[in-house]
């Protein structure tokens, strides 16, 4: 317990607080790591990803049922399945 100076008695933090706030901590170290070696600029593509004039297929707006689950269907296309590719 604490006393603080105002008479409150406060109870100690568990210890389980400051593992959650130890991962918390960590998880926001790696994203600022991820954040601070993103690119000044994003680039425009190449002629194997160019995104600059896309717009989703309207039957795949229909399809998935929204413009952003018919681009989440497109990326998963173009970049998931090369993933799993041989060299």
């Amino acid at each position: 317990m604490v006393l603080l100076h105002t008479g409150i008695i406060l109870p100690l933090p568990s210890m389980d607080f400051f593992h959650r706030l130890t991962n918390q901590l960590k998880q926001l170290e790696h994203l600022h790591t991820a954040l601070t070696h993103l690119p000044n600029t994003i680039p425009l593509g190449d002629e194997k990803y160019n995104f600059v004039s896309w717009a989703p297929d309207p039957e795949d707006i229909e399809l998935y049922g929204s413009s952003e689950a018919a681009l989440n269907h497109a990326l998963k296309v173009t970049f998931v399945e090369q993933i799993g590719e041989s060299p």
